[in-house]
């Protein structure tokens, strides 16, 4: 199911290992999840995918920009997106039917995080 999904897609993000800025009593910062890991990686790798060839740059951006829009910011749950959103699912906030399509949507973002960018870290110049 999709919550399965979103799941294994945060791991993913987790296993990068961003951080937050740690607060005082920390030694280190908790891990960046969801949009602020999207961010996070986006921001670290963007400068080195615009040196390399067309195909490898427009890959990452599309699988950047799906990311970003799977865990879109909703306003404390205020303005669900149209399209299918981890932090409604998860939080069981949704008010719309989970459909094959949106599963598949997430498989896909899966897919391409856990497949296709470290194949694209391999043609990164």
């Amino acid at each position: 199911s999709a919550i399965i999904l979103f799941a294994l897609i945060d791991h993913e993000l987790i296993l990068k290992g961003f951080r937050h800025k740690p607060k005082e009593d920390q030694l280190e910062g908790n891990y960046k999840i969801g949009l602020s890991a999207v961010c996070e990686y986006r921001k670290r790798n963007k400068k080195a995918y615009n040196k390399s060839f067309l195909y490898a740059n427009l890959y990452f951006l599309n699988i950047m920009e799906t990311l970003m829009a799977l865990f879109q910011d909703t306003e404390n749950f205020t303005n669900e997106p149209k399209m299918i959103n981890r932090n409604y699912v998860v939080h069981g906030m949704s008010n719309r039917t989970v459909t094959e399509i949106d599963c598949f949507k997430v498989w896909s973002a899966l897919y391409s995080l856990v497949v296709m960018l470290p194949l694209l870290e391999e043609l990164k110049v």
